[in-house]
This record gives structure tokens, C-alpha cells and sequence, in this order.
């Protein structure tokens, strides 16, 4: 899992300084047309620094519910043992930092069974669908 992580980071690392470096080719390219021009007019400004570029990370680990989560979720989804869980509460704290990063990684721990199965917690974990709805 780790190294799994470890590649997605450096795939996406590669691909902003790919893009930065493209970006840095344009902008040479259009400061020496510029500072041509410049010195044609006979002004010697000096050249503007290229905009950097910044990215975001957000990592989430292990969201990992079990029954006592489950069992909040139906309280909050109203009527308590209708099958209906609502786990957006507990990620209410967190919704800022994961929406607002340009990447964010949640590690969903436990299989999503959906309604079917229903929650379970240790030894054989399973949530419904409506945590991966809550997730997103």
C-alpha cells in the first residue's frame, strides 16, 4: 500500500514539474522576445520572474468505521434502524482541508458492501454505500 502511494505521489510530481518546465519554456521564450523589444526601444527594465506554481496535498489514513460510527450515522439519517446511515457528520471537520486541496487522498480502509450487508465492524468490516457518498 505504501509503495502504491509512494508512486501516485511521484507520477504526480513528475507531471507538475513536467508542466512547469513547459510552462518556464514558454515564458523564456516570451521574456527574450520581450527583452528584445525592450532593448530595441532602448529600455533596459529588467525581466519579470516567472509565476511559480503551487500544489496542495491532502492525505486522509485509515477511515476505517465500525458499529459504534454505524450506529451514529443511523441516529443522524433520522428514524434509528430504518437502514438509512448518514456519515457526512463526521467528516464535517475535515471538508475544508480535503475540497480545498488541489489532490486529496482519503485510504477508504474497509470494503463498501453497500445496504445489503449492512455495517459491520471487527473482524469483518463492511460499510454501505452511503459512506462512499459521505467520502466524496
Amino acid at each position: 500500500m505504501i509503495i502504491a502511494i509512494i508512486l501516485a505521489l511521484l507520477v504526480i510530481m513528475a507531471v507538475f514539474f513536467l508542466a512547469t518546465c513547459k510552462k518556464d519554456e514558454n515564458t523564456s521564450s516570451a521574456d527574450a522576445t520581450a527583452q528584445s523589444t525592450q532593448a530595441a526601444a532602448g529600455n533596459s527594465a529588467a525581466a519579470t520572474e516567472p509565476a511559480r506554481t503551487r500544489v496542495s496535498f491532502v492525505a486522509v489514513g485509515d477511515n476505517v468505521p465500525n458499529d459504534v460510527l454505524a450506529a451514529y450515522a443511523d441516529e443522524q439519517a433520522g428514524s434509528v434502524g430504518d437502514g438509512s446511515y448518514d456519515y457526512r457528520p463526521l467528516f464535517a471537520h475535515i471538508k475544508g482541508y480535503v475540497s480545498n486541496a488541489d489532490l486529496s487522498y482519503i485510504n477508504q480502509e474497509v470494503h463498501i458492501g453497500g445496504e445489503e450487508i449492512g455495517p459491520r465492524g471487527w473482524p469483518s468490516f463492511n460499510t454501505t454505500d452511503t459512506m462512499a457518498d459521505a467520502v466524496v
